[in-house]
């Protein structure tokens, strides 16, 4: 969905953030162009790191995910039970939230989140 925002007024602009992807049924050749036409629409200028979810049915897309994200030189965590597979855990999208790179985690504050929305 990201991918096919790019050239919208809805395009995706993560600049200050840490970037969630998951996927299900994507084969590696079409994670790689997703990617690709993020990054070549500056979608991932000045993100602070990526944490990857589940990728149910995708092959092995890590090549892929390595070869695009590590040379951003931001943190990126992988392997989450966030998304379409088993176990399914929640994230919460839009918290404040940080990268713990000596514990591989994913930590945040979530007292600041609007849960009216």
């Amino acid at each position: 969905m990201l991918a096919s925002l790019c050239g919208t007024r809805w395009q995706p602009r993560f600049t200050g953030n840490i970037v969630f992807l998951e996927d299900v049924g994507e084969a590696p050749y079409r994670v790689d162009r997703m990617l690709t036409q993020l990054l070549r629409a500056g979608a991932f200028e000045g993100v602070l790191g990526f944490a990857l979810g589940s990728w149910e049915d995708c092959g092995d897309p890590y090549p892929v995910l390595r070869e695009r994200l590590l040379p951003l030189g931001v943190p990126v965590l992988a392997g989450l039970a966030v998304g379409h597979g088993t176990p399914q855990l929640s994230v919460w999208l839009g918290a404040l939230g940080a990268i713990d790179t000596e514990s591989c985690s994913l930590a945040g504050q979530f007292s600041d989140v609007d849960t009216a929305r």
